[in-house]
């Protein structure tokens, strides 16, 4: 049976048990207080983008996004 969707509307529901969780614990790197001046400095004083000062500082861009 093929169904094609510009003729039919499905709604789905997702029912979720206790069980089907699990904790997870996130575990995050600490970084040297050098490398967070060090990134800092790039930004500040020599105009570095967020993407060259992380680079520079040897943190990930990920990371220095959210600083």
């Amino acid at each position: 049976m093929t169904m094609s969707w510009k003729k039919y509307k499905t709604t789905y529901s997702l029912i979720l048990e206790k069980e089907d969780f699990q904790l997870v614990q996130i575990k995050y790197k600490s970084y040297s207080h050098a490398q967070i001046a060090g990134f800092i400095h790039s930004l500040q004083e020599e105009g570095c983008l967020v993407p060259e000062a992380a680079k520079k500082a040897s943190i990930p861009h990920s990371t220095a996004n959210r600083m």
